[in-house]
């Protein structure tokens, strides 16, 4: 008689096993991607209310006057990240006229604060700008948005934005939208408008947050967090319903039939239009200072390698099985 022997899994059941263990592997691997999302929101929103502080405090020492660089007084097209490397943003040689990004890096001169905060920690190409080992008060502007996560109030508007009511001071109300989450700046920002579809007004957040929606800092210091752009100060036409405005746009009303553009200077005091986007400047280069974090890709090529790997010893194991006798 056959000496007993113990249980050995059959095909079947080593697939049903590799099945479950990659199943659970996938569950635990989103689960943390969104506990780490929901943690890199708070430490987001935190980073936009220090900001929102140096402005504040900024205005205390300049006679209620928000950070503004050069500006050529027309209002005309804004720009981005110019001559970074300057010692004085006000002197020959400094950033360009209408430069958003120099206007924001006055904190950083003036107000001691980090360029650790400037960076979204949503997003993994990003890191904080050593300043090219010099001291603060010797830069002038961010080299890039691979050291920038954040968009801010274009503060340079035309004359007639300041005779329709735009003002850039400490007496900004509390639905005035400041800075976020970096603008997208992709056409979809101005194809959608308040009551489109959720999945359409996605494409029009900020990539930060897995375009779920960005953190606002408004001018009171107030941040919220908003699942559409449309989230500034509250414009009630003539016609149509009263909606808010939308923070990563110029102009009056919505859709690019209306007039609305991603690159412009406000047009009236309801005006919020949040730069740089994400298309402008230099593209980031890799960040090897990043920890590694498994994508989706990752986990699903670590499934199909457990898979192939089970079944590969399930074929082993039954072509060496012993033969009945």
């Amino acid at each position: 008689m056959a000496s007993p022997r113990g249980h050995s899994f059959n095909l079947l059941e080593l697939l049903t096993c590799a099945v479950v263990i990659a199943a659970t592997c996938v569950m635990a691997t989103v689960g943390a991607g969104r506990a780490r999302e929901q943690a890199d929101r708070v430490k987001c929103s935190s980073n936009l209310r220090q900001i929102g502080q140096g402005m504040m405090m900024y205005a205390a020492g300049n006679q209620g006057a928000l950070p503004r660089a050069v500006f050529e007084g027309t209002g005309a097209t804004p720009t981005a990240y110019t001559s970074p490397i300057a010692p004085n943003p006000f002197q020959p040689g400094g950033p360009g006229p209408n430069d958003v990004t120099a206007a924001m890096f006055l904190l950083l001169r003036t107000q001691d604060m980090s360029s650790f905060v400037f960076v979204c920690p949503s997003v993994r190409d990003q890191e904080a700008w050593d300043l090219g080992g010099k001291p603060q008060n010797q830069v002038s502007n961010f080299p890039g948005r691979q050291y920038l996560g954040y968009s801010f109030a274009n503060p340079y508007a035309s004359p007639g934005a300041v005779a329709a009511g735009f003002k850039w001071d400490n007496t900004l109300t509390s639905d005035f939208a400041v800075a976020a989450d970096m603008n997208p700046g992709s056409s979809a920002v101005v194809s959608v408008d308040p009551l489109s579809p959720r999945r359409q007004v996605q494409t029009a957040n900020s990539m930060n947050h897995n375009r779920d929606g960005q953190n606002v800092l408004y001018a009171d210091g107030h941040v919220e967090f908003h699942n559409t752009p449309f989230c500034g100060m509250l414009r009630t036409p003539a016609a149509g319903q009263p909606y808010r405005d939308n923070v990563y746009t110029y102009g009056v009303g919505y859709g690019g039939a209306a007039g609305v553009g991603v690159r412009g200077s406000p047009v009236d005091g309801l005006d919020s239009e949040l730069l740089p986007t994400a298309l402008d400047g230099p593209a980031p280069t890799a960040n090897l200072n990043r920890p590694f974090t498994w994508t989706m890709g990752g986990v699903a090529a670590a499934v199909i390698t457990c898979i192939a790997l089970t079944v590969r010893l399930a074929l082993r194991r039954t072509r060496t099985a012993p033969v009945p006798q």
